[in-house]
């Protein structure tokens, strides 16, 4: 902006008319900036026309063209004032583009829900609790699939074992999907296994109802309700559903980080170690099966877990048994038993 100097300079050329567009505009902008900017227009205006005029001085005349002036500074205003809401409207332009591009994502978000993965590393094990409030265990090596948000119904998807215990909302079933087989609930704490490369889904029932569906051969469906303590396994080779009963107090000890063997068969006692180790036993006397064990681990390597069984029994375990399964399906370690 030009001195008060120069833009004084200005202005007898501004009131005659004389004065380019680009000058005019810088007038116009300085006079509007303050009310002493006005007050010395105005007089220069008033002794403008006073001089143009020494021979007969009218008031009215004068005042008409005060009255021009002030219409030109309002015009000035109104040009100002628009100028600086063109300047502020391009300010706020990219944050209010970024407000409203962040509230869509956040409808969308809400409308279609993004999943989430919880997995637990080999040899370890995780916890999460779901959007409506339910716990999950994973055993070692599980993935587990779930929405951000429930709808209808409250849905999930399993890759190992896990241990669930469902917040009981009457009017939202809790559906596990693993491989083929659905385990639906209200609210009831059980645990489903179902392993990549295993062929059978094991499910048991701490507490609570659940009702284990599975599709059966010819396109027929198999529904069973289980009741506490029963264990289902379904072979999904044979397609064959097998009962029996478990020990509710040490079902489920693997999400506490314990193997706990109750009289418990060395088929069973294998089966718990292999899960929570990620390893695979291949037994290769069937007679070591019917052997029954009791004892607790907790917070043990399997070297150590091994050794117990090697030193109390007359099992032997090998490590080094490359070959035996050139595909290895499980993607587990394989151990061999005899």
């Amino acid at each position: 902006m030009k001195s008060n100097d120069s833009i004084e300079r200005l202005l007898p050329d501004y009131f005659s008319g004389k004065l380019s567009v680009g000058e005019g505009k810088i007038v116009d902008e300085w006079v509007c900036e303050s009310a002493e900017h006005r007050r010395t227009a105005e007089e220069y205006c008033r002794l403008e026309y006073l001089l143009a005029n020494m021979e007969a001085p009218d008031s009215n005349e004068t005042e008409a063209a005060l009255r021009n002036v002030h219409s030109r500074m309002r015009s000035s205003s109104r040009r100002s004032f628009m100028s600086n809401v063109q300047r502020i409207a391009a300010i706020m332009a990219l944050p209010l583009f970024l407000m409203a591009c962040w509230f869509a994502w956040q409808y969308y978000r809400d409308d279609k829900p993004t999943e989430v993965t919880v997995n637990s590393v080999a040899g370890m094990t995780a916890a999460a609790t779901l959007p409506d409030g339910s716990q999950v265990w994973l055993n070692s090596n599980s993935t587990l699939h779930y929405p951000v948000r429930f709808g209808d119904t409250r849905e999930v998807q399993l890759e190992g074992e896990a241990y669930f215990k469902v917040a009981r909302q009457e009017s939202r079933p809790f559906i596990v999907h693993a491989k083929d087989a659905t385990v639906e609930v209200l609210g009831t704490e059980f645990d489903v296994e179902a392993y990549p490369g295993d062929t059978q889904v094991r499910t048991s029932l701490i507490n609570g109802s659940v009702r284990l569906s599975l599709p059966a051969k010819g396109g027929l469906n198999t529904s069973v309700t289980m009741l506490p303590g029963d264990c289902y396994t379904w072979n999904l080779s044979t397609g064959k559903l097998s009962h029996s009963k478990i020990n509710l107090n040490t079902a489920a000890s693997w999400k506490d980080g314990k193997i706990v063997l109750e009289n418990t068969s060395l088929e069973e006692a294998l089966r718990q170690i292999g899960n929570r180790f990620n390893v695979e036993f291949l037994v290769r006397n069937d007679e070591l099966l019917t052997q029954r064990y009791t004892g607790t681990f907790t917070g043990q390597r399997l070297e150590v877990v091994l050794e117990h069984f090697r030193r109390t029994t007359r099992i032997h375990f090998d490590y080094d048994i490359k070959g035996t399964d050139p595909q290895n399906i499980t993607g587990r370690q394989k151990i061999l038993v005899y």
